[in-house]
């Protein structure tokens, strides 16, 4: 859990032995008013592709899905780490992710988002960090 003002969440390499999926909660992920951030610089080096990074969902809330080796399938199978945005639910995980484009660009009018292009406003306003 964050605390007041911008939060940077970092996740190492030496944390995560690859021998199962590990899951992690951020309770209060905020984009909008605090600015936080996820930084994957130590567990991505390739590729922001559907391979590595991907949303999801675990439970009923929205969570960023990482493959360090991208291993990925389209059905999230094969996640090294699992970043639960607690946040950030809803009944489907496309809702859940128009929610965080809108607080990420307020001028943002869709109804439908990719993982990609999601992947890249995070990138782009300094909330997601990657050595990619």
């Amino acid at each position: 859990e964050g605390r007041e003002g911008a939060d940077v969440f970092r996740w190492s390499l030496s944390e995560h032995d690859g021998s199962k999926s590990s899951i992690d909660h951020i309770k209060d992920f905020d984009v909008k008013s605090k600015g936080d951030t996820l930084d994957l610089r130590d567990l991505l080096h390739g590729s922001l592709d559907s391979d590595h990074l991907q949303f999801g969902k675990v439970g009923d809330k929205l969570a960023l899905l990482v493959s360090q080796d991208g291993h990925l399938s389209s059905s999230g199978e094969g996640a090294d780490v699992k970043i639960v945005l607690d946040n950030r639910e809803g009944s489907n995980v496309e809702l859940a992710k128009v929610s965080l484009a809108h607080d990420l660009d307020p001028g943002f009018s869709g109804h439908h988002i990719s993982d990609a292009d999601l992947l890249k406003k995070l990138v782009d306003t300094g909330h997601l960090k990657t050595d990619v």
